[in-house]
């Protein structure tokens, strides 16, 4: 099993390639229809004050302190993951595009370092590849 971070617009591609889809944000969009963990959604205090003011050490000091403090035991957050994808990968997702700052980032780290996992942003690599007629 591997656990990925995406965003909600890749949800189609993600699950044509097997992977299972978890929203990880408080109000998933309405044609969402897999499992959403908003227990790991900053708080709409966090995502308001970093609107009026975008600084991303002050989320990120604030979400580690009001949100991640809250999973004493990480491995029960991943157990979640496990069980809604019986076992198979599975991609975290939010609305925030890879190269933007986001939450989930802030989680896969998180959780990379509690429980050395090796979460990364999963990479569409849609790129042809040559074919050699020779």
């Amino acid at each position: 099993m591997k656990i990925y971070t995406s965003y909600f617009a890749k949800q189609k591609e993600l699950e044509e390639r097997g992977i299972t889809c978890i929203g990880i944000c408080a109000i998933p969009p309405k044609w969402f229809n897999g499992p959403n963990f908003a227990c790991v959604a900053p708080s709409k205090d966090i995502l308001f004050e970093h609107k009026a003011n975008p600084d991303n050490e002050r989320y990120t000091k604030r979400y580690k302190e009001e949100v991640l403090c809250i999973l004493k035991n990480p491995q029960y957050f991943v157990d979640g993951l496990i069980y809604c994808s019986n076992g198979g990968d599975v991609a975290m997702l939010c609305y925030e595009k890879p190269e933007d700052f986001c939450h989930r980032h802030i989680l896969a780290d998180f959780l990379n370092e509690k429980l050395n996992l090796d979460i990364k942003e999963y990479e569409f690599n849609d790129k042809p590849k040559s074919v050699s007629l020779f």
